[in-house]
């Protein structure tokens, strides 16, 4: 773990939760995280420090996630996306949801040494039993960072993300989703932000695809946290 992909999505969600650290804590923050894997792993692709400084010269703001990571770095391991979201945005609620009943038992012992308490550890991500779980406490109070994230991103996995945001928008909650593909093969479209009222933004460096979908009222605060890291805002191709 901690590839190229990896640290493109981990300084961007490093850049989200500062900004959601500074918001008002009159609002409530939820993060959900649909493919969770750890809090923490080994750090085994030693090619990390080559690729995040090479990404630091080009773009000096990755060293803001260099640092987050850095005290874990030291003993060879690196905050996978809850273990850096919870560490620098602490008062959020925070949802983990993995697949794998034996990496399910590990995620839960590590929140447990890091006195951290997930709502949920998991299996599969769904939406309606969320939305039904909190329906009574989302308002415009409300801003939802979301990370989805498979091993493998399909056209189906979008459009399930985007009846979920759909709903979220009707709630009148702000959302943040950053979305990942791994794949080399024909990317997914990001235009999904074309059907709602949001924009987008994407970073592409090969293989590793990856969109932000946020509510437009905070476009002005996405742009500003994501530009610094070579993000791009996201023109939809004529349909």
């Amino acid at each position: 773990m901690g590839n190229y992909g990896d640290i493109l999505k981990h300084a961007a969600l490093v850049q989200l939760a500062h900004y959601l650290a500074s918001c008002p804590r009159t609002l409530s923050y939820y993060y959900i995280d649909t493919h969770t894997y750890l809090h923490h792993a080994k750090l085994a692709n030693l090619d990390w420090f080559k690729q995040i400084s090479w990404l630091e010269h080009r773009y000096p703001q990755y060293v803001r996630y260099r640092n987050a990571e850095q005290s874990w770095l030291d003993r060879g391991e690196y905050l996978c996306s809850v273990g850096l979201v919870t560490q620098l945005c602490p008062h959020a609620v925070f949802y983990c949801y993995e697949h794998r009943p034996d990496t399910q038992t590990r995620l839960r012992l590590q929140l447990d040494a890091a006195k951290l308490k997930s709502e949920s550890v998991g299996g599969q991500f769904n939406a309606d039993v969320w939305l039904n779980g909190v329906r009574h406490q989302l308002s415009q109070q409300s801003l939802v960072l979301m990370l989805v994230d498979p091993f493998q991103m399909t056209n189906e996995q979008v459009s399930l993300t985007e009846r979920f945001l759909s709903k979220l928008e009707q709630s009148k909650s702000q959302y943040i989703c950053v979305l990942f593909d791994y794949q080399q093969a024909e990317r997914v479209k990001w235009n999904l932000h074309t059907r709602l009222n949001a924009d987008c933004m994407t970073i592409d460096f090969q293989p590793f695809h990856l969109a932000c979908v946020f509510s437009a009222t905070l476009s002005d605060a996405v742009v500003r946290e994501l530009t610094p890291l070579g993000w791009k805002i996201h023109e939809p191709r004529p349909q």
